[in-house]
């Protein structure tokens, strides 16, 4: 019988095959300064009533990492905020803190899988890219039913490269919109 990897474990095995070390903080402190973080946050595991929500958003006993990344971050620590989740929240506080976000979804068993799309190998070429795509649209705001900041559809692979940076209008318009760049989605 196959066991369940943790997500923690596969990090772990990752960062070892790679010819690294991983260190397990979960208030973000290290004794050795770590080329990046990857800080893991979200819901717990849910079913029926027990995952209602009045807004979108997680419960404010599970934002802290948020606060924990901003730290990293002020450090200068680059920060891989990986999110579990049953469903699309509101998170743009995160979205912004963070270098890089990606989506775990409940129910997961599979750390190792997990870890996998975070790590190239010893060679530097990853290998798996990001396949999945949103199964409906991510919130912009914790407002049910209101506008959506990722579509329907949409998700980001490595091949998928830098986004142009030309920001196809005058420079002078009145109207800016801030863009940024949000790898794994």
């Amino acid at each position: 019988m196959r066991m369940a990897t943790s997500l923690w474990s596969g990090i772990q095995q990752a960062a070892r095959a790679t010819g690294g070390s991983a260190q397990l903080s979960e208030d973000g402190t290290f004794m050795q300064r770590p080329d990046a973080a990857i800080v893991v946050f979200g819901e717990t595991p849910y079913a029926e009533f027990q995952g209602d929500i009045t807004t979108l958003q997680l419960r404010p006993e599970l934002r802290s990492p948020i606060a924990t990344m901003r730290r990293l971050k002020e450090q200068g620590i680059p920060v891989i905020a990986v999110m579990i989740t049953g469903r699309p929240l509101y998170v743009n506080e995160a979205l912004n803190t963070a270098d890089a976000f990606v989506t775990a979804w409940l129910p997961g068993s599979e750390g190792g899988g997990v870890a996998d799309m975070l790590f190239a190998g010893r060679n530097g070429v990853f290998a798996h890219d990001f396949q999945g795509l949103l199964p409906t649209g991510w919130p912009a705001t914790a407002k049910h039913g209101g506008p959506m900041l990722f579509p329907f559809g949409y998700g980001l692979r490595y091949a998928d490269g830098p986004h142009a940076e030309e920001p196809g209008a005058p420079t002078n318009s009145l109207t800016s919109i801030p863009t940024s760049r949000y790898d794994g989605l």
